[in-house]
């Protein structure tokens, strides 16, 4: 069994499936996007899940009369999970270890890892290297947006959440940079109190003050979350073991493994993300 083979032994293959769901269940309770969104389990890589978009409602009907049957709107659409990958470095003297001891050691940073990428991915397409891998929450929510006008910022987000309401939908989340995070915490009352004792709710909608929102692109972004953002875990890692590689660390850096006495260990995993309804979002844009 691969648990029981040391890492020199089996150089490619799976995670042991107890670490895997362990790295698995840290991710999606780490990544924001994964934790508010409408998961979907997938076994396989592509998953088409039916999707209701309109819904007849019920009519007044006469006494023996026949009732009109009506079908409701429903389209398929479809999860791809694509792989999401990045490399990092251990000693030569992991080669010696467990297959199941290394990836012990190292769930924690692996978990780590994924999570920012993932929410990099979905939230504004940042990705190290290639194209974005998904249809990002910014690039839907910039299609309905209001500009940060010169009055109190709180004016700005409830037009921003009636760009949404008014399309019939509810805002389950509100995702907002760091930088405005002081502006809400000075807005007073006109006696001088506080308005605002707690600003992880705003208009009794959960906000959460993210890293990874580009300021200079948006300053708040708000939608449906748990209805429109559907997001899935393909439950297999893989790993592959590099011993003779050159690493381009960005900034003009690179270790050569074998000169540097390390290895490179390549871990894989395969996330889907699609959003299903683009009305259901909007955002703040800065001043220009």
């Amino acid at each position: 069994m691969t648990d029981s083979l040391i890492l020199s032994e089996k150089l490619t293959g799976l995670i042991p499936e107890e670490i895997s769901s362990n790295i698995i269940q840290k991710i999606v309770k780490g990544s924001y996007c994964l934790q508010n969104s409408r998961r979907e389990p997938m076994k396989t890589v592509k998953k088409t899940i039916p999707v209701l978009v309109s819904m007849p409602g019920p009519t007044w009907v006469g006494e023996g009369k026949k009732i009109n049957v009506v079908e409701p709107g429903i389209v398929p659409v479809t999860l791809e999970a694509k792989k999401l990958a990045f490399i990092i470095t251990a000693s030569r003297e992991a080669l010696n270890d467990p297959v199941f001891n290394v990836f012990e050691d190292l769930k924690d940073s692996i978990s780590e890892a994924f999570c920012e990428a993932i929410d990099k991915a979905i939230l504004t397409g940042s990705v190290t290297e290639g194209q974005k891998p998904f249809k990002t929450l910014y690039e839907v929510a910039a299609k309905q947006s209001v500009t940060r006008g010169s009055g109190v910022i709180l004016d700005d987000v409830s037009d921003a959440l009636a760009l949404v309401e008014n399309n019939g939908h509810t805002v389950t989340n509100i995702m907002a940079t760091n930088s405005i995070k002081n502006e809400l915490r000075k807005l007073k009352t006109s006696t001088g109190e506080y308005l605002l004792n707690d600003t992880s709710s705003i208009f009794s909608t959960p906000t959460e003050y993210l890293s990874h929102l580009d300021p200079e692109k948006s300053l708040v972004m708000m939608g449906n979350l748990r209805d429109f953002l559907v997001t899935g875990v393909y439950q297999d890692i893989t790993y592959d073991v590099l011993r003779e590689a050159t690493l381009d660390l960005g900034a003009e850096k690179v270790i050569n493994l074998a000169q540097e006495d390390l290895v490179g260990i390549r871990v894989t995993m395969r996330i889907a993300s699609n959003i299903l309804r683009e009305e259901a979002f909007s955002l703040i844009k800065p001043t220009e």
